[in-house]
């Protein structure tokens, strides 16, 4: 909390399972200056990571999948939720690897965030990584595709990249010290898809 924040009275806290993978967090508050009770909702999930993959051709790696809750089929980074017991990094490792049939030869911590602070708990993890093809299958109901850099760019301009904290992870790798030494290690002036 920045010290010039107003302080907010949090009246009561309730949390309601739903499923296995979701609870329905219900906030009392009363806000500065107001003598009202307001009541806000929110969705409790596990973390999640989201996978920036690039190939040593420089190629970017997206998977299509259906999206029930949308009614529509989408152009995502390899993602998914961190389950209990793993570190993020190896939910990352996973999840490419389950939904794409690649696997992991470097990976670089890019940032966490929340992934939508007004309406769910959980964090994002986001990582940049180069992958190799292996002799694994995607999962069921998803397909791959390889893009360019500058494709990669016109995806996420254009919203055909359809999860704005992935958006934003296309953003933070291509400023992440980290991420940029390495590509130019690899000969890159600037990231690709910048």
């Amino acid at each position: 909390m920045d010290e010039s924040d107003p302080e907010v009275n949090v009246v009561a806290r309730r949390t309601r399972p739903f499923s296995p993978w979701l609870q329905i967090d219900e906030i009392d508050v009363r806000m500065p200056g107001s003598d009202r009770v307001e009541t806000y909702h929110g969705v409790r999930q596990a973390d999640a990571v989201s996978v920036l993959a690039m190939t040593t051709a420089g190629e970017f790696l997206l998977v299509r999948q259906y999206r029930p809750v949308i009614d529509a089929w989408t152009w995502e980074l390899p993602a998914g939720a961190v389950d209990e017991g793993e570190t993020p990094a190896e939910a990352g490792a996973r999840e490419l690897r389950e939904e794409t049939g690649f696997q992991i030869t470097r990976m670089i911590p890019v940032g966490v965030t929340h992934e939508d602070p007004p309406r769910r708990t959980n964090k994002l993890f986001g990582f940049f990584a180069t992958v190799e093809p292996t002799r694994d299958r995607p999962e069921t109901g998803m397909r791959t595709r390889l893009v360019s850099g500058r494709a990669l760019r016109a995806l996420a301009a254009s919203g055909e990249l359809a999860v704005p904290s992935q958006v934003a992870l296309v953003w933070q790798a291509g400023l992440n010290d980290d991420v940029r030494a390495f590509l130019g290690a690899q000969g890159h002036l600037e990231p690709p898809w910048f």
